[in-house]
């Protein structure tokens, strides 16, 4: 698929600068055109632009239900998604994947990546209301999961494998693909220090 559209939505912009910048322009550096979503938390939008991206601000709140700004939020997607009509949408970490896949079967949006680079607290309850939001969460990823042209990318054999063992995805259309990715030429291996000697205490 060259000279795509491809939308990236990410629950934070400096997330994306952080985690999918090079993942961005590797994209584009093959002929597609790559429009991201994100939330402003850190003033870093502007930067996005700079770099050459379209930019579009959708109101998510991170780590928490926000009734009022996740309904607006799922809102500002249909829209979106209803006025781009991207070829692949991918959406990474929780709301951009619960709340861009409803939106996108709203827009009949059917090529869809999800990325969960990790389960987070919801995954680990402590009480009832804990269990309940569980519950509910996979509920929702086992329902924006049953898409035909729908592909999940997990980060390590564990999350897969709960996820397949308790149905929220089909075990053909998920992959492993451990980390976001390390830019080689920025970070790159280097020779171990020299054992340093080791710290001298004096008894008072």
């Amino acid at each position: 698929m060259t000279g795509a559209r491809i939308l990236i939505v990410v629950n934070a912009e400096w997330y994306f600068w952080s985690h999918r910048l090079a993942f961005a322009r590797a994209l584009r550096e093959r002929g597609h055109d790559v429009v991201i979503a994100a939330a402003v938390e850190r003033g870093m939008g502007s930067r996005i632009e700079a770099d050459g991206f379209r930019f579009v601000q959708i109101p998510f709140v991170r780590g928490r239900l926000a009734a009022l700004a996740d309904v607006r939020a799922w809102f500002a997607l249909v829209r979106l998604y209803q006025e781009e009509r991207p070829d692949l949408l991918y959406h990474t970490t929780i709301k951009p994947i619960l709340y861009g896949s409803l939106a996108a079967s709203v827009a009949r949006l059917a090529r869809r990546v999800n990325a969960i680079p990790g389960l987070g607290q919801v995954f680990a309850p402590t009480s009832l209301s804990a269990r309940l939001r569980l519950w509910c969460v996979s509920t929702a990823y086992r329902l924006v999961f049953m898409g035909r042209r729908v592909r999940v990318i997990f980060q390590n054999d564990d999350d897969r494998r709960l996820f397949v063992e308790q149905r929220l995805v089909r075990a053909a259309q998920s992959i492993v693909i451990r980390g976001s990715g390390v830019n080689l030429s920025q970070f790159f291996p280097t020779p171990e220090p020299a054992s340093a000697e080791p710290p001298q205490y004096r008894s008072r």
